[in-house]
């Protein structure tokens, strides 16, 4: 009798243990299908693993005789968490004021003439194009950096408009990230 219940004591302890060896297979299938549920959701659907940067200005402005002097710090900020690779990109300076001769008889507001344009083609820009594939800049994530470009511009000049952009090395089609701004050479500000 006492070796019958020890045998139902240990077949019921083999029972217990093969059910919680179930629950622990089980346990880690939901561990494993949740996993990938979040690293599905953060970095396919929210993009983690494409890069991000945020573009700003600082323009500094100096008049040389019948020059201005334009200086313009691109920041680049890898707001991602992948490495960027800068290698392409264009920076212009576009006189705005005083409005020159060649559009002031034909001033008027962007899309007036039906079309879809939202800014005015200002006349005599200048413009710096890079090209650094042999040796792309890298930006590792939440890095900075500056890249600075000079432009000499002919008097009279109040106000200049900056823009800059800089392609995304993993698409085509010159598509990157942009900035413009107003510099007043007079005050000196942005």
């Amino acid at each position: 009798m006492c070796r019958e219940i020890i045998s139902s004591i240990i077949r019921k302890s083999e029972e217990i243990n093969n059910l919680f060896s179930s629950v622990e297979s089980v346990a880690t299938i939901i561990g494993i299908v949740v996993a990938g549920i979040w690293t599905y959701k953060l970095f396919v659907k929210k993009r983690e693993s494409k890069p991000r940067l945020n573009v700003k200005h600082n323009i500094k402005s100096f008049t040389v005789d019948s020059n201005v002097l334009i200086h313009v710090s691109i920041i680049v900020n890898n707001i991602s968490d992948v490495l960027v690779k800068i290698s392409f990109g264009e920076v212009r300076a576009l006189p705005m004021l005083p409005l020159h001769k060649s559009i002031k008889d034909t001033f008027k507001t962007p899309g007036e003439n039906g079309d879809n344009s939202t800014e005015i083609t200002w006349p005599n820009r200048e413009s710096i194009s890079f090209d650094w594939s042999n040796e792309p800049h890298e930006l590792e994530p939440k890095e900075s950096e500056e890249f600075h470009f000079d432009f000499v511009l002919k008097q009279p000049l109040d106000v200049v408009q900056i823009y800059s952009h800089i392609e995304n090395d993993e698409k085509n089609n010159h598509i990157g990230w942009n900035t413009t701004t107003i510099h007043d050479i007079k005050s000196g500000g942005s």
